[in-house]
């Protein structure tokens, strides 16, 4: 199925669709722009490990 028929689909269903991905998958990001997405913000992810098992 191609990307731009989901995408107006979605659309179309009252619904508002969101691409996410890395800051280092080029290819994704040029996919999401050639489909219709465009860029609004750049999203810091920070993950925190446990290293006490007494919280």
């Amino acid at each position: 199925m191609q990307p731009r028929f989901v995408l107006k689909n979605i659309i179309k269903g009252g619904k508002c669709p969101q691409w996410s991905c890395s800051a280092d998958n080029i290819a994704s990001a040029r996919l999401a722009e050639k489909i219709g997405f465009i860029k609004l913000s750049d999203v810091l992810t920070l993950t925190i490990e446990n290293t006490s098992a007494t919280l």
